[in-house]
């Protein structure tokens, strides 16, 4: 058995955190699921720098190898789509690890890596406007996939719902409509702490006074759930 598998499950796999849709958490939800991936590359892709920035206030032998790309960012520096692909499959064959945080736009940076993700999640509030975001982003990943010549499925994370809430049947129906759009078994929770870390750059597990605590314990459910999608991959 490959050691660097057991020891990084998350080794030569690409994880994209996308959705068409701003406002949704992807760039907190990104950070808070770095600890259980450990990106060797962690990609900062959202116009807002907020991995970018946050991730300065981190220990700085703790630190993420974080990368900003925009499209400004290509344009000044001369930076091209095809290099950055290029940049992401190199990085799968090297047996790295990739995290890309995507803007809440569609765009040809997060449409590059969606095509290239092995794992592809999107948090979503259970909001109408969030929903109608995820009904686009399904389109997108139809049009990737017809690209591609590969199915192109996404895994949502319910984010940010109310503690106590526990049935999701109304949006488990709406999403049975789209076959490339699954559920995970994991809610998180609304919790002010999650956002607290996050201005301090660090996920909520990486803390002993948060790891188990009610939005902790969620986000390491969470981890089980993804491990379950690395199983399922193989």
């Amino acid at each position: 058995m490959n050691m660097q598998k057991i020891q990084k499950p998350y080794a030569g796999k690409i994880i994209a955190v996308a959705i068409k849709k701003g406002g949704t958490g992807k760039s907190v939800f990104s950070m808070n699921i770095a600890p259980e991936v450990e990106p060797d590359v962690f990609y900062d892709t959202d116009d807002t720098p907020a991995v970018s920035t946050f991730n300065q206030f981190r220990p700085e032998d703790k630190q993420w190898n974080v990368i900003r790309l925009t499209d400004k960012i290509m344009m000044s520096s001369g930076s091209t789509i095809q290099q950055f692909a290029s940049d992401l499959i190199d990085a799968r064959e090297q047996g790295k690890t990739v995290l890309v945080d995507c803007g809440g736009f569609d765009s040809a940076l997060t449409r590059t890596a969606v095509a290239l993700a092995d794992i592809i999640i999107s948090p979503v509030n259970d909001d109408p406007s969030d929903i109608l975001g995820l009904q686009e982003f399904s389109t997108v990943l139809n049009e990737i996939s017809a690209e591609m010549g590969i199915k192109k499925v996404a895994h949502v994370v319910l984010n940010k719902v109310h503690p106590t809430r526990t049935n999701f049947k109304a949006i488990d129906t709406h999403l049975e409509r789209f076959d490339n759009l699954i559920r995970v078994d994991t809610a998180i929770p609304r919790d002010n702490i999650i956002p607290e870390k996050f201005g301090e750059g660090l996920g909520i597990v990486e803390h002993i006074t948060t790891r188990h605590g009610r939005a902790g314990n969620a986000m390491r459910s969470l981890y089980l759930d993804m491990r379950k999608i690395l199983d399922e991959m193989q």
